[in-house]
């Protein structure tokens, strides 16, 4: 889909960032980042069926060319594809290391465009992730 100058202003201005996958080639996952401990509260408890079914997570793993279904619950506040995992927490801790994408749970994300931009220059920032407009 392309979309014209103007039309890109207005969607910035709205808070919506437009993502497209430029490479297909992510780092194997680090021994460190499968150790690396939870940054998130002990009781913190997700959905599977709720989180792969919500428009951030749906846009977020189609910009890192990963399918919904292929996703599996391996604790009770992280998801894993292959070796990508997205982990939650209940602060605004976002960062992206090692394919380890860890962010606040996605109802923080609604009607906060400065959490969705800073989720989104972890994206781009990351040297795994090449994302453009």
């Amino acid at each position: 889909m392309t979309i014209n100058k103007k039309q890109f202003v207005y969607l910035q201005e709205m808070g919506i960032p437009l993502w497209q996958r430029k490479s297909n080639k992510q780092p194997a996952l680090s021994e460190e980042a499968i150790q690396q401990p939870d940054t998130t509260d002990e009781d913190l408890v997700i959905n599977i069926e709720d989180v792969i079914n919500q428009r951030l997570f749906l846009d977020t793993i189609l910009a890192l060319n990963l399918q919904p279904a292929d996703f599996t619950q391996v604790s009770p506040n992280k998801l894993q594809c292959d070796d990508f995992i997205w982990q939650f927490n209940n602060n605004e801790h976002l960062e992206y290391t090692h394919n380890v994408l860890s962010t606040p749970v996605l109802s923080a994300f609604i009607d906060n465009p400065k959490l969705k931009k800073r989720l989104y220059q972890q994206l781009v920032n990351n040297e795994s992730v090449n994302i453009h407009h």
